[in-house]
């Protein structure tokens, strides 16, 4: 998400587009369109720009969203998106467009509440042969986040560096 000033209640805007049948969408209105055209929206774009084919950012993102074609363009390094109870299913949900776009809308809404609130229910109904259910709580969300927390501070360091300020300032 990329914090924008906008005229509804929400301060934040989700960084999406759709395209589909001659019509671009962005923000709120691309993202709830996700869940029932999944194949015609696209959303964490800033990992793709600017970068090559092969860079790791560009296979996470291939692997992340296995039904958004990626393809090179014709000058060999740009990303091109063509348009047009535990239980272990046997199929990999993955290649499911619907799925994974309930999968990843949910915890933008999780990593909402729970920056306010303890504990909060996710409920993604009918996400796969209806079956996916979970209630994560602050502790199970920071343990899940864990890996991704050393990259937090890094803009913030080089961001004070740059002010020739300190943390304590």
């Amino acid at each position: 998400m990329e914090i924008v000033l906008k005229k509804e209640s929400h301060r934040k805007t989700p960084n999406v587009v759709s395209i589909r049948n001659n019509e671009r969408l962005f923000g709120d209105a691309a993202q709830q369109s996700s869940v029932r055209y999944p194949a015609s929206v696209y959303g964490h774009l800033l990992d793709l720009v600017a970068k090559h084919t092969n860079t790791p950012s560009a296979l996470l993102f291939r692997q992340r969203f296995p039904h958004l074609a990626v393809e090179k363009h014709v000058n060999e390094s740009s990303v091109v998106f063509p348009i047009g109870q535990h239980y272990k299913s046997q199929k990999d949900i993955t290649t499911s467009e619907r799925s994974m776009a309930k999968l990843f809308k949910e915890p933008e809404r999780l990593k909402q509440v729970l920056s306010a609130n303890l504990e909060y229910f996710a409920q993604v109904g009918s996400v796969y042969e209806d079956r996916h259910a979970c209630a994560p709580n602050s502790d199970e969300f920071n343990q899940l986040i864990d890996d991704l927390m050393p990259r937090v501070a890094t803009p913030l360091v080089q961001a004070l560096r740059m002010a020739d300020m300190q943390l304590d300032q």
